[in-house]
């Protein structure tokens, strides 16, 4: 398992656990990223800026902080 950080751009992989606080797990819940989710990293900019990744049909990009907290098991 790694974080979205870790992830290398164009992987795909299904979300293991959120390793956050209620706030944070609800907020990524409204995203759609929850437990049990398939995602794909598309892209992140150097030096802890945002990473955008694609869950269904949506992009998103989050902080580097709260892609930090999502576990994600890499296919």
């Amino acid at each position: 398992m790694v974080t979205l950080t870790t992830m290398k751009s164009g992987q795909r992989g299904t979300v293991v656990a959120i390793q956050a606080g209620w706030g944070a797990r609800r907020r990524l819940e409204v995203l759609g990223i929850r437990p049990g989710a398939k995602l794909q990293k598309v892209s992140s900019l150097f030096a802890r800026g945002p990473v955008v990744v694609r869950v269904g049909t949506a992009e998103i990009a989050l902080g580097y902080g709260l892609a930090e907290k999502v576990l994600v098991r890499v296919e």
